[in-house]
C-alpha cells in the first residue's frame, strides 16, 4: 500500500480530582472549548464533548502517532494548567489521574454520540459509578471501585 488509512473513534470519560463539581453550566463552554483546543494541539478530531459537573464524556478520533495515555496526561495537564493559571476557581483545579477509554467502531458513533450529548437527561436515573461501571463491563474490563 502506498498511503496509510487510520481512523480510531475513542470513547473517552475521565472526572475532576475527587469528582469536584467545578464544572457548572455556566463554565461547561468555557471548558469543553479548552479541551477541544489541547486535543487539537495533539491531532485529534474531537466530535462531542459533554459530561456533567463532575466529569466529562469526548468522543474523538485519536490520531494514529499518539497513545491513548500520553494524549489524556497532555490534554488534562495542559487544561489543568491554564485553568489555574488564568484563576477561574477560587481553589486549585485538578482532573483525577485515571480514565476510561474506550474504542467505537464506526457503526456505533451515532449511538455514543447522542449518548454524550444526553448526560444531563441520562444522569437523573443513574450515578456516574454505575454509569462507568456499565461502560467498564461493556467493554470487558473490570469495575471499578469509585467513591459515590
Amino acid at each position: 500500500m502506498a498511503h496509510s488509512k487510520v481512523r480510531m473513534w475513542v470513547h473517552v470519560v475521565f472526572c475532576t480530582k475527587y469528582r469536584r463539581s467545578f464544572i457548572s453550566p455556566d463554565i461547561k463552554p468555557k471548558m469543553y472549548e479548552l479541551l477541544r483546543k489541547e486535543l487539537r494541539k495533539k491531532k485529534c478530531t474531537v466530535d462531542v464533548i459533554n459530561g456533567m459537573p463532575d466529569h466529562v464524556h469526548i468522543l474523538l478520533q485519536l490520531d494514529a502517532s499518539k497513545s491513548i495515555a500520553t494524549l489524556l496526561h497532555q490534554c488534562k495537564g495542559g487544561s489543568s494548567s491554564t485553568i489555574n493559571k488564568e484563576g477561574w476557581f477560587d481553589r486549585e483545579f485538578k482532573w483525577s489521574v485515571g480514565y476510561g477509554a474506550f474504542s467505537v467502531s464506526q457503526s456505533l458513533v451515532d449511538k455514543v454520540r447522542t449518548y454524550i450529548l444526553n448526560q444531563e437527561k441520562h444522569h437523573e436515573r443513574i450515578k456516574f459509578k454505575e454509569e462507568y461501571n456499565r461502560l467498564l463491563k461493556l467493554h470487558g474490563l473490570e469495575p471499578d471501585d469509585l467513591d459515590d
